[in-house]
């Protein structure tokens, strides 16, 4: 079990665990913006809900591969780590190379200002050959009351549902802000829940299953980068003043 790490820019402060790359908690002045993680009974099942997890490689299930990829599972490496500003590292190793047979660096930098958390995912491809990639992130956000900008009409709790990178969801007082890579003509929100306490509105690179698609994710070429960004805002309180 790895140590747990607090980044904190004045009133607000975000929990983070290496292990996973697992963004556990954001709070300002004590409210959190996310569901926070935590361990639920679902079905008669203790499942993992909350935070935000990390999608890598992939996002979706794949037949025979872990769901959402094994980047959430695996010890990420400490570069820096500042009061508001942590980066982490993970490289291919014996774990990844039976899933994803490819070399690669996964750099993740989480930064926390006071109304607002920065997540950017950059991968280098280090292998001798083109390598496929179809990321994405996972945030929890406490079920709202209103949304816009997308429509849950007759959605079922269970089932996720898609909308184009630029058709933004909204939900006051959260501002979700996609750029860099996720930008890609193939880029989605994914849309789900499984308990009307929280709604998870994904940032998806790619496609449902596009990984393993011709033409349906990313491809980097050797030492080539791409950078998938994720920024969300919120509007303070007055009890923040």
């Amino acid at each position: 079990m790895s140590d747990l790490i607090k980044l904190k820019q004045n009133n607000s402060e975000v929990i983070v665990d290496p292990q996973g790359a697992y963004l556990k908690s954001w709070k300002t002045l004590g409210e959190d913006h996310l569901f926070p993680d935590q361990n639920l009974l679902i079905n008669g099942q203790s499942k993992r809900r909350g935070g935000i997890p990390i999608l890598f490689p992939w996002a979706d299930e794949l037949p025979n591969l872990p769901r959402h990829g094994f980047g959430r599972d695996l010890l990420w490496k400490i570069i820096t780590q500042i009061p508001q500003e942590l980066k982490l590292l993970l490289i291919s190793n014996d774990h990844t190379t039976p899933l994803y047979p490819y070399k690669f660096e996964a750099d993740y930098q989480i930064t926390l200002s006071d109304n607002s958390l920065n997540l950017c995912l950059q991968i280098t491809n280090t292998d001798s050959n083109p390598i496929p990639l179809a990321p994405g992130f996972h945030p929890y956000f406490p079920y709202p009351k209103n949304i816009t900008g997308i429509s849950l009409n007759n959605y079922q709790p269970g089932s996720t549902i898609h909308f184009p990178i630029s058709q933004i969801p909204l939900i006051s007082p959260i501002t979700l802000i996609p750029s860099g890579d996720f930008l890609n003509p193939l880029a989605n929100w994914a849309v789900w829940t499984d308990n009307l306490s929280y709604l998870c509105l994904e940032p998806w690179s790619a496609p449902a299953g596009g990984l393993l698609q011709v033409g349906m994710h990313l491809e980097l070429n050797p030492q080539e980068k791409a950078v998938f960004t994720f920024q969300i805002e919120t509007t303070p309180s007055p009890k923040a003043f």
